[in-house]
């Protein structure tokens, strides 16, 4: 006996429909929270390395996806070249001023690739370029005021990217080290070791003459000192009981008795000069008295006869007049 179920084949269809809608629902809902369906902005960034980046890598903000990688490429002139989108649903955030910031950790593990909205107003087009933190035009941007970091990101996540930044910075000092003490100019710590060496060398080149100068003068000085010794004319001059010494001395107290006389002279001039003044006035009032009287004298009113000089062959008295 044949069992037969009516309608079994459209029971069969209606389940094998049903789950085909369910399958369809859960890749749709799948899809929707994966971003599948949504329209993607691509942008490009640049790193100096390509350490802990790779394709699919998710952008976060805030700890929320909202965008990923899509290839990481090393170009020409060796910097890495990222091509990443951002889903429509967070694409009001790429401002002018945004930045990109890569935190590596140390061990490995807990890479990052973070997003940093600008603080201006115009929106970027897609494809633009957005700078990377630490690179020439994100810390341009952030002089101007137009980016900034933001301060609620993972803790560990910021202490290994400061880990890391620490351990860059220490590399490069290392390096610079060990090109200035190689003797390179292409860091400033080797020019100033090389500028102190050339300085070393210049004095060193200062010092031979100056030692050859010094050494004739201190030979010129002792030559001076040998001749003036003890026969020399310096012992001469200081010994005692020398005939020079002794001219000197002599001529020492002479010029002391003549000071002396000369201020025993001055001293009693200045209490006889009035008494001289008054006898020279009174001399000249006397003489002044006898030239008056002469000119009153009747006998001498026509003056003083011419005297006549005799000649060299002798007077005759008969040519005297009387």
């Amino acid at each position: 006996m044949k069992f037969k179920i009516r309608f079994a084949d459209y029971i069969v269809g209606f389940f094998v429909v049903l789950a085909v809608l369910i399958v369809i629902f859960v890749i749709i809902m799948l899809g929707n929270r994966q971003q599948w369906f949504s329209r993607k902005y691509n942008y490009q960034t640049f790193f100096d390395s390509g350490v802990g980046l790779s394709s699919n890598m998710a952008l976060n903000y805030k700890g929320f996806p909202i965008g990923k990688v899509k290839s990481v490429e090393l170009t020409v002139d060796d910097r890495v070249m990222v091509d990443f989108f951002i889903y429509d649903t967070y694409n009001d955030r790429a401002r002018e001023g945004s930045l990109i910031e890569l935190v590596v950790s140390p061990i490995g593990l807990g890479n990052q690739l973070l997003f940093h909205p600008g603080r201006g107003t115009m929106q970027l087009y897609e494809n633009a370029f957005i700078p990377s933190v630490g690179s020439p035009e994100g810390l341009a941007l952030m002089d101007m005021g137009l980016s900034t970091l933001s301060g609620d990101e993972d803790s560990i996540a910021k202490l290994l990217g400061k880990v890391s930044t620490l351990l860059d910075d220490l590399d490069a000092v290392l390096v610079q080290v060990q090109q200035g003490f190689a003797g390179t100019d292409q860091t400033a710590l080797g020019r100033i070791l090389g500028g102190v060496e050339q300085t070393i060398a210049d004095v060193n080149g200062i010092t031979g003459p100056l030692e050859e100068s010094l050494l004739s003068i201190l030979d010129e000085a002792n030559t001076l000192m040998v001749r003036i010794n003890e026969d020399g004319i310096l012992s001469t001059v200081v010994d005692g009981d020398g005939t020079l010494y002794t001219s000197l001395e002599d001529s020492l107290a002479s010029i002391s008795a003549i000071l002396n006389n000369l201020d025993k002279t001055t001293a009693i001039l200045p209490s006889q000069v009035p008494g001289l003044i008054s006898e020279v006035r009174t001399a000249l009032q006397s003489a002044e008295d006898v030239l008056i009287a002469l000119t009153n004298n009747p006998l001498l009113r026509k003056g003083i006869p011419d005297r006549v000089h005799s000649g060299s062959s002798g007077t005759n008295p008969r040519d005297l007049s009387f």
